[in-house]
């Protein structure tokens, strides 16, 4: 697909195809856009976060997992409980 574009500033876009290297102008525009592209399409679809929310850990860890009225879950709890290194 072919699209014209008016550029007002010939400076910047002298500048622009120097620094890109660029045989054209048109050159010089789609290196550009390319690049603003590729940079900023991040945006476009956030990554997805790779830890759960605290939230979600203070809602699973609120209530008890254990039942007292377990037998032997005294022993388990207290197991739970000690640090291990």
């Amino acid at each position: 697909m072919s699209v014209t574009i008016e550029i007002s500033n010939t400076v910047n876009l002298r500048l622009a195809r120097k620094i890109l290297g660029a045989i054209s102008d048109s050159q010089a525009a789609e290196i550009a856009i390319d690049r603003f592209v590729k940079e900023n399409e991040a945006a476009l679809h956030p990554p997805i976060p790779a830890e759960l929310p605290d939230s979600f850990w203070d809602d699973l860890f609120s209530q008890p997992q254990l039942s007292d009225q377990l037998s032997g879950s005294r022993a388990i709890i207290d197991e739970r409980n000690e640090d291990r290194f």
